[in-house]
């Protein structure tokens, strides 16, 4: 009817500027483009990951030699990091699948590690102490502020 409005080419119906074809048949190509990160955020991710991993890792030998001389208040700091450090590598991995749980999870895990610690009376290493957290969901906001095709990492997230 009107000669600017453009039509599907695979249907034939009219739709959007912008778009390559009308909502019934969907823009896969712009999907696709909506759901890629740019590399930075993928490599930040992965180390982060691998980093949770190693420090997992030497949580569960510092749980288990404080499990092995019976020191109560070592048991009970080595635990309460081994929670919290799990809770952070099931939080990143939810991000690799792009959920936006997944950085609250992180945020919570901070917030609990430090209240608890504060809480026993044990003072927190430099992994948790205030400062190293805020920096850490500081530069984790950054990075989902990274736009691809001028779109954030947060926008894609579910």
């Amino acid at each position: 009817m009107f000669p600017n409005i453009p039509r599907c080419e695979k249907c034939g119906k009219e739709y959007h500027d912008g778009t390559k074809s009308c909502s019934e048949d969907g823009d896969k190509s712009l999907q696709q483009r909506q759901k890629k990160w740019h590399i930075v955020v993928m490599i930040w991710l992965i180390f982060a990951l691998i980093a949770k991993l190693l420090v997992l890792m030497g949580n569960f030998v510092g749980l288990s030699r404080d499990l092995h001389y019976s020191y109560m208040p070592g048991v009970l700091s080595s635990a309460i990091t081994v929670a919290c450090t799990l809770v952070a590598l099931f939080a990143t991995m939810m991000l690799l699948r792009k959920k936006k749980i997944g950085f609250s999870l992180l945020v919570i895990a901070a917030i609990v590690s430090d209240i608890s610690f504060f809480a026993i009376g044990a003072f927190p290493s430099a992994e948790f102490s205030i400062p190293y957290k805020i920096i850490s969901i500081g530069i984790w906001c950054a990075m989902l502020q990274i736009k691809r095709d001028g779109i954030s990492v947060w926008n894609t997230l579910e």
